[in-house]
This record gives structure tokens, C-alpha cells and sequence, in this order.
């Protein structure tokens, strides 16, 4: 009987120990479920510096193809993956100096609260607000990107 009831929990424990580590779903601070997979791909593919901002601009140009194409049940996966990237910037910018790291850090906090903003736009199918989001997003693209040297993100 106490073999039975080791294995038992054995089985239960190796099951949720696999269930928490699926890199398929991630649940957000609403309760809503969103693949994190894609943007846990891109991150892995994106080592260095050049290679984030690089992954940036491909999200960027798909976000700007689905506001485009009024797809906004997908914009907050492309939203919270320029988020999750430009959050990895900071730790590969020690080129920067302390101002410019400050800059950059305000910056991803901020983008932060537009990938929010793109989220509920697109909840609401309020493609106006998505548009508002976007071009936010890209002033804020574009001043990260001005804080680098022009080889730097390459």
C-alpha cells in the first residue's frame, strides 16, 4: 500500500513539475492565456545586442502589419514580445553611459505600458487606440534606438 501511495505522488509530482515548465502558455495578470513560446524563440535567437534589436524591428513590422490588416486579436502577442525584448536590452548595453541607461531603462518601463495599451486595444477591437499604441511604440523604438552608436545595433 505505501509503494502504491509513493508512486502516486511520484507520478503526480513529475506531472506538475512538467505542466509548470510547458513553455506554450503563459498566463498574464488578467488571467488570459498567451503563447509565450514565439517570443521565447525570438529571445533565445537574440544573444547579442544586434540580434534583440533586430528581432524588434521583424515585431515591429508585424505589428504594423496587423493594425494594418485589422487583425487586433493578435496584436498583444507581438506587443508583449517587443516588450520581453526590449527588456533584455538593458543588460547588453554596458556601452551606454549612465545617462543614456537611465534613458533607456524610463523607455522600456514605458514601452512597457504601451504593450499593455496595444493589449486592451485589441481586447476592445478599438483599432483606433491600436493605431495610437503603435505609433507610441515606434517614437519610443525610435529614441532606444538613437541612445546606440549606429554599429551597435547591427
Amino acid at each position: 500500500m505505501r509503494t502504491l501511495l509513493d508512486t502516486c505522488i511520484g507520478v503526480a509530482l513529475a506531472a506538475s513539475f512538467l505542466l509548470a515548465a510547458a513553455p506554450g502558455l503563459a498566463v498574464d495578470e488578467h488571467g488570459g492565456h498567451h503563447e509565450a513560446s514565439e517570443t521565447m524563440r525570438t529571445r533565445a535567437a537574440s544573444e547579442t545586442l544586434g540580434g534583440l534589436w533586430r528581432a524588434v524591428k521583424a515585431q515591429e513590422e508585424e505589428l504594423d502589419n496587423l493594425i494594418k490588416a485589422k487583425d487586433l486579436g493578435k496584436v498583444h502577442h507581438v506587443a508583449f514580445a517587443i516588450r520581453d525584448l526590449v527588456a533584455a536590452m538593458p543588460e547588453k548595453s554596458g556601452q551606454l553611459s549612465a545617462e543614456q541607461q537611465a534613458k533607456l531603462k524610463s523607455n522600456v518601463k514605458y514601452i512597457a505600458t504601451v504593450a499593455e495599451r496595444l493589449d486592451a486595444a485589441g481586447d476592445a477591437s478599438n483599432q483606433s487606440a491600436a493605431e495610437t499604441g503603435f505609433k507610441q511604440l515606434q517614437s519610443l523604438l525610435g529614441t532606444i534606438e538613437g541612445l546606440y552608436p549606429p554599429e551597435a545595433l547591427k
